[in-house]
């Protein structure tokens, strides 16, 4: 029963490492203007200095712009700008705000584009508060360019992830693979969601296989340059041929861990230990230190699944010497808890408890309840272990207790609420904005009956 604790303590690194990797605003701000309708002068220029400019100095430019005698198509392109410059600088109500605005002109007035880049848009917003069902309503549309649509896809399948529908993931990651001819580098992100997808499955030898795949992608790409191996026409997060090496090593970093992972859940052990130290490798060569502590800390893991628990507790040691540098209690209490754990399967009850209680100590003075629930479950382990039934059903009530706590925590930022909140608060403010256009059309049109009416009295008389 620990065992098995154990290894779900020691799921830590997502599959996914870092999941949106490319940049929306900025890829939508290059090609706002690749539609068939030229720009007016005010925003074109606007348009031409976007690269020049920050992001508040570009939203100020569009606030001061007189919209009056923009074109349709223009008052698209100036809602989907602000739209973009306000996600960059996270005010999502303006830009969710702007985004629709955009979207339901684009799409009365059959500008497809231009409502394929709000559809992005909206998503890429949705995606930033963590709002997955929403994502998943917008995917409903159906868009023809290819690189918005490859986008599109790859923020569903990450909704899908999100929301615990891991076989209507899949089948996007594969519609994704059928449907677009994708660079190396997107082929790997891709593959990253799918093996992510596929490890909840419980799939994990395919997982593995497609692990193993990205992993040897990695090795084929690391020597080329960025702009060789990625889309032109799409916008990447802080990548260019410079930054690209660091990124290389920590995504060879996570493939190796991940392949650890999955060959400990198809009881591997001595395999997985070699990937982590080969992961462990990756890390120092970067000089990644928080990455060489995860590494250690798995290392440390396959020996205690191996019943090598001396051998583990130095490479718990030496994680645990490499965090008091990065001054992480949380990190910290999770570490005395593992080597807790590591005591009590070594049969030294003594030193688990009191590496347990200092644990608990730690995790109670940053309100870690999620970590609190792990050492009290150890320290009820240990108390019905050695048949004090007493203690052992009260550290069970403690940690059956901060987990309900945690839960409480967690919903306390139910992201989807609050979007949801968000996304009829915007809806209603875009309807009252609309009707008062309507309403000051029809004012117009009555002043210009009204004066057509007095001119033809004037006539007559």
């Amino acid at each position: 029963m620990l065992k098995n604790t154990y290894i779900l303590l020691f799921s830590l690194l997502i599959l996914l490492g870092k999941a949106q990797y490319f940049d929306t605003e900025t890829y939508l701000a290059q090609n706002v203007n690749a539609s068939s309708y030229s720009s007016s002068a005010g925003l074109n220029k606007i348009i031409q200095d976007i690269k020049k400019s920050d992001n508040n100095s570009i939203i100020r430019a569009l606030e001061e712009l007189n919209t009056d005698s923009l074109s349709g198509s223009d008052k698209a392109k100036f809602y989907l700008l602000k739209s973009a410059y306000y996600s960059k600088t996270r005010n999502f109500k303006s830009a969710l705000e702007n985004s629709l605005l955009a979207l339901r002109l684009s799409q009365k007035s059959n500008f497809s584009y231009l409502s394929e880049l709000a559809l992005l848009m909206q998503s890429t917003i949705y995606y930033k508060l963590n709002a997955s069902k929403n994502i998943t309503a917008l995917s409903l549309n159906s868009v023809d360019n290819p690189e918005i649509s490859f986008q599109l896809n790859y923020l569903l399948a990450q909704s899908y992830l999100k929301l615990n529908e891991y076989e209507s993931g899949k089948t996007t990651c594969q519609r994704i693979f059928e449907s677009h001819t994708l660079s190396k580098y997107d082929h790997i992100q891709t593959l990253k969601v799918q093996a992510a997808l596929l490890g909840k499955l419980q799939e994990y030898k395919v997982a593995l296989q497609t692990m193993y795949r990205i992993d040897s992608l990695l090795d084929n790409i690391k020597t080329q340059p960025f702009t060789a191996v990625s889309n032109s026409k799409l916008v990447y997060v802080g990548l260019n041929n410079q930054s690209f090496d660091k990124k290389i090593l920590n995504e060879q970093f996570v493939s190796k861990n991940n392949i650890g992972f999955l060959l400990i859940k198809i009881k591997e052990a001595d395999k997985a230990e070699t990937f982590f130290n080969s992961a462990l490798k990756v890390a120092r060569a970067g000089g990644h230190r928080q990455s060489e502590l995860e590494a250690e800390k798995n290392i440390g893991l396959c020996n205690t699944l191996s019943k090598r628990f001396s051998k583990a507790e130095d490479h718990y040691l030496i994680a645990e010497k490499i965090g008091a540098t990065l001054n992480n209690p949380n990190q910290q209490s999770e570490l005395l808890c593992i080597r807790a754990k590591n005591y009590y399967l070594l049969n030294n009850l003594s030193r688990a408890r009191e590496l347990c209680n200092t644990s608990v100590d730690l995790a109670q003075a940053n309100n870690n309840y999620n970590q609190l629930s792990q050492s009290y479950s150890v320290l009820a382990e240990i108390n019905a272990f050695v048949g004090d039934i007493q203690k052992a059903a009260h550290y069970s009530e403690l940690a059956k207790e901060n987990m309900e706590k945690a839960s409480r925590e967690s919903a306390k930022y139910d992201n989807e609420d609050r979007a949801n909140v968000l996304k009829d608060e915007v809806a209603n403010d875009v309807f009252s904005k609309e009707k008062a256009e309507l309403e000051l059309i029809q004012l117009k049109l009555e002043a210009t009956k009204r004066y057509q009416e007095l001119e033809i009295i004037k006539r007559e008389n």
